[in-house]
């Protein structure tokens, strides 16, 4: 409701530079609740990335968590044409404002199995980055074949994912499978590192560790210093570029689990 007071089209675009809290949770089903498309963007990129999307996805509103807004803001006001609406995720004339004065009952709008859901954009590794279109039955299959068929994620589970839910990796992870089961999500707004990682861990007792393998590297080599407690973890998965077999090898002779490898992709779990 409170993104439906601002006017915008059925099937506007709504660019999110959100950090991992529940406000992400908020605007992306939100969005899609009323009929919009969320578009999640890594939270690292600068002022010209943004500008390049803002202008390729015509989108219609940014949403910005306050923390970015040293390179959000520049863009906005360099993009031709500049979005309709630009708000914060929190204090005066936010979205979190806007849904204070909301009411709480809204009417789904309609949509099929392959209608456009959300968006995100690729990497750019071939060129500029691409807007990637996911349809509505994209999350259904992969929490049911992959969060269920594969990892044998249930109710009873806390999820902990290093990648942010920007990624469609994180997005999976930290999102759309805990929900899918009735799970539990660990959110971290902080730069995963091998102290943070540990901590969030022995704190929270997560069941499912979702990392990359440059981290389980550097995790490995904190090892040397200090054995943390993973005794709470069932699961540990493995994306964002092909795992090497020693770090495969050595991980599962520290904490005798092994990790379970995405093949390489970003976007495995769509």
């Amino acid at each position: 409701n409170a993104l439906q007071s601002l006017g915008l089209l059925p099937g506007a675009r709504i660019l999110m530079m959100v950090k991992d809290c529940p406000e992400f949770f908020y605007v992306f089903w939100g969005a899609i609740k009323a009929g919009f498309l969320p578009v999640p963007l890594n939270t690292l990129l600068r002022r010209g990335d943004y500008q390049y999307m803002i202008e390729d996805s015509a989108c219609e509103a940014v949403i910005y968590s306050a923390e970015f807004a040293g390179e959000v803001e520049p863009a906005v006001k360099a993009a031709s044409p500049t979005p309709a609406h630009v708000l914060l995720t929190e204090g005066d004339g936010s979205i979190s404002a806007l849904m204070e004065k909301a009411p709480d009952a809204l009417d789904a709008a309609p949509a099929t199995p392959d209608a456009d859901c959300f968006w995100l954009y690729s990497s750019g590794s071939t060129g500029r980055p691409k807007g990637t279109v996911h349809v509505h039955r994209d999350i259904p299959v992969t929490a049911v074949n992959y969060a269920v068929g594969v990892l044998g994620m249930h109710e009873d589970d806390i999820c902990f994912s290093a990648a942010k839910l920007f990624f469609a990796y994180g997005l999976g992870n930290g999102m759309t499978f805990p929900l899918w089961v009735g799970a539990k999500a660990v959110l971290d707004a902080r730069p995963p590192s091998p102290a943070m990682t540990f901590e969030v861990i022995e704190k929270y007792r997560p069941s499912f560790y979702f990392g990359v393998p440059t981290l389980y590297a550097a995790q490995l080599r904190a090892m040397d210093d200090a054995t943390p407690d993973l005794s709470s973890l069932r699961g540990y998965v493995s994306a964002g570029e092909a795992l090497p077999s020693d770090i495969f090898r050595r991980w599962q002779e520290k904490t005798g689990g092994a990790i379970l490898d995405g093949i390489g992709s970003t976007e495995i779990l769509h």
